[in-house]
């Protein structure tokens, strides 16, 4: 129902647009279908933006994003910046809400991204016993990233801060009435030091260029933390536009862990990506 009325909302706003111009912001003016580039790169002002969960772990479910541009591509010549609150809900009773601030600042030279939001993850441990583990993780997240442009390079380098308290809550498959559960308190607290490039043709809908990082990150307790350890993380995206409907990238990603890290913060597999054409 929540996406449904997000939908909604879309529709009504995407009309009186149309309304107002000859021609809708949301529409691409050579075939006439939906195509919200337009406004991405010409507009500002609030874009609201649905999208479908399909992750098999948490359920299906929706999730609603309201974004603000303080200006657009055209006239700042420049990625705008963008502020907005998130929230999305799944079937299994996952859920999460927050807002963030992307800040593009003295002529993109300088990137700033903050996050703050409250998650509440329900998901099943399948292991070796006949039946799963039910695990529930509750914490609020806060995530402070600055990068900085090396010269009048593509590359940037920076600092990213992430702090989160969790409340881990595991139900066994035990049949013994007085035993409902095991509830562990644990945090995150990691600092990373980032490297990367970054040549895209643009940060919203990109159709050419590469993105690379490369993350150091550091824990330990007097950071608040829940040990010493550290990862090193590195992303690899490439996007080539191969004519005006088609665009290929590809992704590749490996990530290294040193020290006794926790297990929700361990590497995993990322089985799923996206990158979209959005033609003018």
């Amino acid at each position: 129902m929540k996406l449904i009325l997000s939908l909604f909302i879309l529709t009504i706003l995407s009309a009186k647009i149309c309304a107002q111009d000859k021609l809708s912001v949301f529409r691409d003016s050579a075939d006439l279908a939906f195509d919200v580039s337009d406004f991405l790169i010409s507009k500002k002002g609030l874009l609201p933006v649905p999208m479908l969960i399909t992750e098999p772990s948490v359920g299906y479910g929706g999730a609603m994003a309201l974004l603000y541009f303080h200006d657009s591509y055209e006239n700042k010549k420049r990625p705008p910046s963008i502020t907005g609150g998130f929230g999305g809900y799944t079937e299994n009773g996952t859920w999460m809400a927050g807002a963030l601030h992307a800040g593009f600042w003295n002529e993109d030279k300088i990137r700033y991204l903050g996050v703050i939001g409250k998650i509440n993850v329900n998901i099943d441990y399948y292991g070796r016993l006949p039946k799963p583990v039910e695990m529930n993780m509750n914490t609020w997240i806060i995530l402070q990233q600055i990068q900085f442009r090396l010269a009048e390079t593509n590359f940037f380098s920076g600092l990213k801060y992430t702090l989160a308290p969790i409340t881990n809550t595991f139900k066994l498959p035990i049949d013994i009435p007085e035993f409902s559960g095991i509830e562990i308190e644990t945090s995150v607290s990691e600092l990373s030091a980032m490297f990367i490039y970054d040549s895209r043709n643009n940060v919203i809908s990109p159709t050419n260029g590469i993105w690379a990082q490369v993350l150091g990150i550091y824990s330990d307790t007097w950071m608040g933390g829940e040990d010493l350890y550290g990862k090193i993380n590195s992303s690899f995206i490439g996007i080539k536009d191969v004519n005006r409907k088609l665009v290929i990238g590809g992704k590749l990603v490996a990530n290294s862990k040193l020290g006794d890290v926790p297990f929700y913060t361990r590497p995993f597999v990322q089985l799923r990506s996206a990158i979209f054409k959005v033609s003018r």
